[in-house]
């Protein structure tokens, strides 16, 4: 089963990511800033982010930066979520090599069936 960590600043979507991924038949693990999913990382393998652009502290560009610099970050698939992006933001996620960019409120279906081209493809990240 894999592990999704869910990184949002906001307790009602983080509650909510988490809740639809578990139905899913997924693990997951929560962070409230970037900070904290970068210390997360430390202490558990992951197989998926699922990360907040606009927060507190490190956004989540700045987030995605820091985990590409761990020694397993080049190969953990990361998704943005966002309630304040636009066409820019968006293009912003693709240019950095993001693997997906989702508007919130977040198409579920188009959500789980990237998920599962993401997981299904993937190699052990350490």
């Amino acid at each position: 089963m894999a592990t999704i960590l869910v990184v949002d600043d906001q307790l009602e979507s983080l509650q909510m990511f988490s809740l639809v991924l578990r139905r899913w038949g997924y693990r997951t693990r929560t962070a409230m800033s970037g900070e904290e999913a970068l210390a997360a990382l430390e202490d558990e393998e992951v197989d998926l982010i699922i990360l907040d652009y606009m927060m507190p502290g490190l956004d989540g560009f700045q987030t995605f930066e820091r985990i590409r610099k761990l020694p397993f970050g080049q190969r953990l698939p990361v998704i943005m979520v966002t309630a304040y992006g636009n066409e820019a933001t968006r293009r912003r996620a693709e240019e950095m090599g993001l693997d997906g960019f989702f508007m919130k409120p977040v198409d579920l279906q188009m959500f789980s069936e990237l998920i599962k081209v993401i997981l299904g493809s993937q190699l052990p990240v350490r």
